[in-house]
């Protein structure tokens, strides 16, 4: 193989030019044991954007050395320019012997040694590529790159051929650029030694299977078709001395049970993913404020003792003091995470609908995790209270906790702004009236303005039966980093897998205990 030279070098850049992915060349196999595979045109999709592609040195995307700004399809294959970075990463990469190109490649499907539908992510610099014309151009042109490949394997028949693959990659600089053509050869003869008379060379092209097996398959029998079949058995019943020997002759053929043709012959209907109910939706965080987490730990302070004035007699009379009094208040934050390594042919054979639903069943439970642990928070940042009297007859025990807790918010200058119930105390609750409801909640909270606009009342079991919890919403708050469930994802190289998991930071923070009443629902001392 004759070694790429220089390579291409925009003067006054650090930008280098070469080609990334070949057209019509078949690679070479890889350690992974991974089929050989041919490119085309339409066999790869670009991304719009091209600096989402990085390149790295030698597949190892921890170390990377620049981006592409520039991406093109030519007869050739794919065209790419980077922008080298300016690192020492990079100087050093200026610097080195790694002229070749290895285009890495995501969402691979393919028809034997031909890519169907592929997704360019990455690009590396390496010594020695899956593909022997994939390098940075050399400033010289002429023949830059040269592979002579031999393979010998034996059909389903035991026969045994010998495949020769010679590759040769010429470059010419030209006023309209420099254009880079691969031309492979594939030879293919039927016995390893001696070629078969006749065989010729073929350019960019496999000989089929199918072409290969055609002379055997002639020497066969004509198969029996379905319609050859149906036409036998008429012609039978047709004939009457043909008729009771062909229907005593008749067996079963069940559609399923035991040695049923049907059971193995008619694949059953896949209706893909199965519904399990509605995606989960928190029920306690969106009650409470909302804010960012931006660091490990936030601290602040409340009044335990408020400033006070009272009345003053004035003439020279001493003025009324009171001793006011703070104290800190810390709150540290809960993390949540899941981890999974997740067998790598499930994208390689594009099965995305999977890992969507997988995702999307994760980040569910992440939401659902963190909603009950701020629940349990908020419950024991409230106060605790019981009901001012028994609860008459005709009244929902609910009913009466919303009130008293809502008019202890209120006397302690809170505006109440939800109630949490348990399903078991919620259910009477719907058999009352409506104009019951409100008259007894625009009573306790008229005692503020009358207004109902805003107030929710929330069945969840993880309130205790017995208990209603009256909350203001300015009373506790919910911090949140940006974007959590956070999804990373990585390469499971050795074991030929892909690392999916999430991690979500939630923060609760209890501003007011008297602003979360937790009530029970029977008397004190009851």
């Amino acid at each position: 193989m004759t070694e790429t030279g220089l390579f291409q070098r925009i003067d006054g850049t650090r930008r280098v030019r070469g080609l990334l992915l070949p057209f019509g060349e078949l690679s070479r196999p890889n350690l992974s044991g991974n089929e050989p595979v041919m490119f085309s045109a339409d066999s790869i999709t670009l991304p719009r954007d091209p600096s989402v592609v990085t390149l790295n040195r030698k597949h190892d995307r921890f170390d990377p050395i620049g981006r592409a700004v520039a991406l093109e399809k030519t007869p050739a294959g794919v065209v790419a320019e980077f922008e080298i970075a300016e690192t020492d990463e990079g100087d050093s990469f200026l610097a080195s012997p790694l002229r070749k190109l290895s285009a890495e490649v995501a969402e691979l499907v393919r028809a034997g040694a031909n890519a169907v539908r592929s997704k360019l992510t990455g690009a590396a610099a390496v010594d020695e590529g899956a593909f022997a014309s994939a390098a940075l151009f050399a400033v010289a042109d002429g023949v830059i790159g040269e592979d002579h490949t031999e393979t010998v394997y034996t059909d389903e028949n035991g026969r045994e051929y010998r495949r020769v693959y010679d590759s040769t990659t010429e470059q010419t600089t030209t006023d309209a650029g420099v254009t880079t053509i691969t031309t492979t050869t594939i030879t293919e003869t039927t016995d390893p030694a001696e070629p078969d008379e006749g065989e010729a060379d073929m350019a960019n092209a496999q000989v089929p299977s199918t072409l290969l097996a055609s002379k055997a398959e002639k020497d066969k029998a004509d198969p029996i078709t379905s319609a050859t079949f149906s036409a036998m058995i008429a012609n039978a019943i047709r004939q009457p001395e043909n008729r009771e020997t062909m229907l005593a002759a008749l067996n079963d053929v069940k559609i399923d049970g035991a040695n049923a043709v049907g059971t193995g012959a008619i694949p059953p209907e896949f209706i893909g993913e199965i519904w399990s109910g509605i995606p989960f939706v928190r029920r306690v965080i969106p009650l409470l404020q909302h804010g960012d987490l931006t660091s490990l730990s936030a601290t602040g302070w409340r009044w335990t003792t408020e400033p006070e004035v009272a009345e003053w007699a004035g003439n020279k009379a001493a003025v009324p003091s009171n001793t006011p009094a703070t104290e800190p208040a810390t709150w540290g934050f809960q993390r949540f995470a899941g981890g999974w390594d997740i067998a790598r042919e499930f994208i390689d054979f594009g099965e995305t609908e999977v890992i969507n639903s997988f995702l999307t069943a994760a980040a569910g439970s992440y939401a659902k995790k963190s909603d009950a642990w701020v629940l349990t928070k908020l419950l024991a940042a409230g106060t605790a209270m019981n009901i001012a009297a028994a609860v008459p007859a005709d009244v929902p025990a609910a009913l009466v906790g919303i009130v008293d807790g809502a008019l202890a918010l209120i006397a302690a200058d809170a505006r109440p702004s939800y109630a949490l119930v348990n399903p078991a105390d919620y259910r009477p609750l719907l058999f009352t009236k409506k104009s019951d409801v409100l008259e007894y909640l625009n009573l306790a909270l008229g005692l503020e303005d009358g207004d109902l606009s805003g107030f929710k009342i929330v069945p969840h079991t993880g309130i205790p039966a017995g208990t209603v919890t009256v909350g203001a919403r300015e009373a506790a708050a919910v911090h949140e980093m940006p974007g959590s469930p956070i999804r990373v994802n990585a390469l499971d190289m050795v074991k030929g897998g892909v690392d999916e998991a999430l991690f979500g930071y939630v923060q609760f923070r209890d501003y007011y205990a008297k602003g979360i009443q937790n009530v029970t629902l029977t008397p004190a001392g009851a």
